[in-house]
This record gives structure tokens, sequence and C-alpha cells, in this order.
């Protein structure tokens, strides 16, 4: 549901006081400095944090025996229909969250030029080879951290609530660092010869596991 709850936070906030978020932002009175303020969700949209997402063509893994979530998620988020892979390359930042299952988008997205903000439930095989922070941007699972580090690589032009005007500029440069750190890394690791490596040696062991004579066999470099 995480991916629900993101498209919650960007396309359906309203006035009540379960929507309201806490952002990090400068202090209006003192920009050198900054302070979480409290935001009501229908205010969101006066920070001028675009953004475009949406749940895509259907709702997978929801309904049941006398349950009508698929419908009711339908109805509240809105489905649009699919678009060009391709198209993701026209953003600046791209959001990456596992769903029922670990995303198969990370990959692609790291080895562009935009920043993946990530979100992960999942394990996989290369957690220990990456460094948040330098080859990606994290985002905690709850989202909670979410508008906060939007709001600081996109920049705020907007007001708040109580109609201080805030002119933060984003940081865009090292947004442009992190991105270009995870593409170099991507480049490295994810070349055709590195798979092929990978899949001999998966066949070798393959081969072992099913000979009889496995306990005996061995490949000597």
């Amino acid at each position: 549901m995480t991916r629900q709850r993101l498209v919650h936070l960007t396309n359906n906030l309203t006035s009540h006081e379960h929507d309201t978020q806490t952002i990090l932002l400068p202090d209006p009175k003192n920009p050198q400095k900054y302070k979480y303020t409290l935001i009501p969700g229908d205010k969101i949209p006066d920070l001028n944090l675009d953004t475009d997402i949406a749940i895509v063509d259907h709702i997978a893994r929801c309904g049941g025996i006398g349950l009508h979530d698929c419908t009711d998620q339908a109805n509240e988020f809105a489905l649009v229909p699919p678009t060009d892979f391709q198209a993701h390359w026209q953003y600046r930042y791209l959001f990456d969250l596992d769903g029922a299952a670990f995303s198969g988008r990370f990959l692609p997205f790291l080895q562009s030029h935009s920043l993946p903000f990530k979100t992960a439930l999942f394990r996989e095989w290369y957690d220990s080879r990456i460094t948040a922070w330098k080859h990606f941007v994290p985002i905690d699972g709850r989202l909670h951290g979410m508008y906060s580090t939007l709001a600081y690589f996109a920049g705020v032009h907007g007001k708040l609530p109580d109609g201080s005007v805030v002119n933060w500029e984003g940081h865009v440069k090292e947004g442009e660092k992190i991105a270009e750190e995870g593409r170099n890394w991507a480049n490295k690791v994810l070349r055709k010869e590195d798979m092929e490596v990978y899949f001999f040696r998966l066949l070798l062991e393959w081969g072992r596991l099913t000979d009889d004579r496995r306990e005996e066999l061995g490949f000597v470099g």
C-alpha cells in the first residue's frame, strides 16, 4: 500500500487533520534557519511542489470475497492509462517504491540522468553495494519525509498557511551529483559482460547440484 499512500499524498490530500503534513522549510523570519512546519493537506499545493504521480491501468493485489476495495481504490485514485516507459526521462526526480514485490524500475532509473527517490520494503542483491545519499535518495517507508526531501531538491516558491512567503532555491546541483554517481555505478556494474559471467557461474553450480557426484565436484580456477 506504499504506492497508494504516495498517490494519496500527492493527489488526494484534504483539510482533515490526518492529512496534515510536517515539512522542513526555511524559517520565513530567519531564512538561515530551518524549522518543521505543519501544513494542512489542502494547503500543500500553495508550495508549488508540482508532481505527476498516479496509479496506472488497474489496482493489483486487491479484492476478495465480500470485498470491494478494488472499485473503491479505482474511484479514489483516478487511474490513468499506461505511458511509454521512456517518458520517465523528462523528469528530474523519479519516485520508486516497492509494491507487492520488489520494484523492477529502480535499476533503469539509476542508469538514467534523473535522480531516483527510493522507498524499499524488499531486500535486493545490490543493497550492500550502493549507498544512500551517494547513489540515490532514500525515503522512509511511511513517506513522512517525502515532502521535506522533495522541497530540499526541487525548491519551494509559495506561501505558508499563515500567508508567509517562502522562496527556497532547490539544491539542483546536489541532486545532479547524486544522480550521476548512481549512473556511474550502474554503468560499471550492470554491463552485459557481468550478466554473462554471473549466468555462467550459475550454470556451473546448477550442473554441480544436479550431478550424482555433487559432493565430490569442485571448480578450480
